[in-house]
């Protein structure tokens, strides 16, 4: 039977990602079948049928300086925020609110969060660093045996069993992490070669930058391969989950390949972590917001302040809890519309008038002031300032409305 190369490209694309990231992802999914994780019954039915026992984000993959100029957290505030890995709620840290509350349905990723917390609070900077992946380290078991008194059991017990994510490095563990891994390993040395990728964080101009984007980067290949491997079905299947796409009405492909463009255009991008995470493989110098020297050490002192939350927001709702400033991630985009419009009368109906919601659309577009404009006012100018700067130049638009 003959094979066109469309579908020849398909079948290769899924080898390429299904050898780097699904093994390891059943062996996790195997281990974890043997442990006490609790699930939470998903009142979204796009999330029903979701594996709840993987890690799929090892980092926080939306711009945490982003969420502190639109938030502008004030000392004492009580803070919201989606967990995932959890690096967003501890950049919220750094400015002392009363305290952050980093909300997850998936248990896994609390677990993360947790690990995270520890370290910071009984590591030293550089320890912290090398423990979670950061740095090269060949002492991260004398790391953990160290930190596991200081962990939950369950949590403990999680760790024991797969400590061979620690050792490989914590911050490179969840499915998306790998997956934008096996791009940055295995695609990009075929489209742009080596060199290339060696040449993009080099210093340049505005003009070198675009110039070297259109004329060293812009090929065929590149944008062929691009597009197939952030297919929504790619995507959707190594990715991240395909309910999680559910409510996605566009070609995916083609809308993040037009979005990377413009950024790897722009100069700003030598300066983008997430972009030297995917390219080199690395954060190296370009350490997220939370692990920067500059901002560790508050986290450090304010890191007792973070409590963590299994279970879905309307749970905290119901139990009256009040928040002055919300990170809710691109949580929206997973939720059909009827759902989402449930979801945001309950946001409203528990805010008082000024508390600040942020958030991000990926490619659907869900507003709480276009739901409910008589309860929310869409910080447009704000809004459409910081989507232009985002460093998760793969976002449609970022979020910010105020209760009225």
């Amino acid at each position: 039977m003959k094979i066109d190369q469309k579908h020849k490209n398909k079948i290769d694309m899924e080898a390429i990602a299904k050898s780097t990231i699904v093994a390891s992802e059943n062996n996790n999914s195997l281990k974890n079948n043997q442990l006490q994780i609790t699930y939470k019954k998903a009142p979204n039915s796009n999330l029903r049928n979701v594996n709840f026992d993987i890690i799929r984000y090892a980092n926080c993959w939306e711009d945490a300086e982003l969420l502190i100029e639109s938030l502008k957290p004030i000392a004492g505030e009580r803070v919201l925020s989606v967990g995932s890995g959890g690096d967003n709620s501890f950049a919220l840290l750094a400015h002392n609110p009363s305290v952050v509350t980093a909300i997850d349905i998936n248990q896994v990723q609390l677990f993360v969060i947790e690990l995270k917390k520890q370290a910071i609070k009984h590591l030293s900077y550089t320890g912290f660093l090398e423990f979670v992946g950061f740095r090269h380290s060949a002492t991260r078991r004398q790391y953990f045996n160290f930190l596991s008194p200081y962990l939950s059991l369950p949590c403990q017990s999680y760790w024991e069993t797969n400590f061979d994510i620690i050792h490989k490095g914590l911050i490179y563990s969840g499915k998306f992490e790998k997956y934008l891994l096996a791009f940055g390993r295995k695609i990009l040395p075929l489209v742009v070669g080596k060199k290339n990728m060696k040449k993009f964080f080099d210093i340049k101009t505005a003009e070198e930058q675009a110039d070297f984007y259109n004329k060293q980067w812009n090929n065929l290949r590149w944008r062929t391969m691009f597009k197939l491997f952030f297919s929504k079905w790619i995507m959707g299947r190594f990715g991240r989950s395909p309910q999680f796409l559910n409510e996605v009405q566009m070609n995916v492909g083609e809308f993040i390949l037009n979005k990377t463009e413009n950024h790897l255009r722009n100069v700003k991008s030598q300066q983008n972590e997430f972009l030297h995470f995917i390219i080199t493989g690395e954060f190296n110098e370009l350490l997220p917001y939370y692990a920067r020297p500059e901002n560790f050490e508050n986290v450090k002192k304010n890191i007792d302040r973070l409590m963590l939350h299994h279970g879905y927001i309307e749970e905290l709702f119901a139990e009256n809890m009040h928040f002055d400033c919300y990170n809710l991630s691109n949580i929206f985009e997973y939720m059909d519309e009827d759902y989402f419009r449930s979801l945001s009368e309950n946001i409203a109906h528990s805010l008082k008038k000024g508390d600040r919601v942020a958030y991000w659309n990926l490619m659907v577009h869900r507003r709480l002031s276009d739901s409910l404009p008589n309860d929310f006012e869409y910080q447009q100018d704000m809004s459409e300032r910081l989507t232009e700067v985002d460093k998760g130049f793969f976002y449609k638009n970022f979020n910010l409305d105020i209760k009225k």
